[in-house]
């Protein structure tokens, strides 16, 4: 999984062979690049966001600074938000896809209760950085 490909895209980026993910048809919710399904990823199950470039590739830059953000915040994961378990090209490059952990419980967002939820500083600081974030950002209080 470590090879890189340019998928015409000038990104260089990991390639994970056709086996690497085993795709559901669970569906755990909506996301800007659609519905984020539940998938094995190398064994591990998560929740997976993928993008067929063919389609959407003026959207691949918001994906990519996705995963960009889930590096900046690193240390966040797993407490604050999802872990990010892997990301890169598949199906013959023809799809950029970003797996991460499976967050059990309602998000913050659908909760009444999620004006009491605060941004840790680092989030927010890093939030502010990035401005093209996408991803709420949360911990639970």
């Amino acid at each position: 999984s470590g090879s890189s490909s340019s998928s015409g895209t000038g990104y260089m980026g990991p390639r994970h062979p056709e086996d690497a993910l085993q795709i559901t048809q669970t569906c755990l919710g909506q996301g800007e690049f659609g519905c984020v399904v539940a998938a094995r990823f190398y064994g591990q199950m998560t929740a997976l966001k993928s993008l067929d470039i063919s389609k959407g590739q003026h959207q691949l830059p918001r994906l990519l600074n996705e995963v960009k953000i889930f590096g900046i915040l690193e240390p966040l994961q797993g407490d604050c938000i999802p872990k990010s378990i892997g990301h890169g090209y598949w199906h013959n490059d023809t799809t950029y896809i970003h797996a991460t952990s499976i967050v059990e419980g309602e998000h913050p967002s659908y909760s009444s209760s999620s004006s009491s939820k605060k941004w840790p500083p680092q989030a927010a600081m890093a939030a502010q950085n990035e401005p093209k974030a996408h991803t709420q950002l949360w911990c639970a209080a």
